[in-house]
């Protein structure tokens, strides 16, 4: 039996996995679309609001929580 590297076969796995992806994604319904649009919106919101108490607050717990926003959500 042929040995198969690990790099090797991860990115096979990786191409089949988003091969199946999109071919998914060509399915998807009006409504998905719209869940994914507002889905994208609420999070740009997040990271915008974020943003803003990074430039105005100075208590540290707000800037901490907004980094953690802006690091999880970009």
């Amino acid at each position: 039996m042929k040995k198969v590297s690990f790099p090797l076969f991860v990115g096979g796995a990786l191409a089949i996995l988003f091969a199946g992806v999109a071919v998914q994604a060509q399915n998807t319904t009006s409504s998905d679309k719209t869940f994914v649009k507002s889905a994208l919106q609420g999070s740009l919101a997040e990271v915008n609001y974020a943003k803003l108490a990074l430039q105005k607050s100075k208590d540290p717990n707000v800037t901490e929580f907004a980094t953690k926003m802006v690091h999880d959500h970009e």
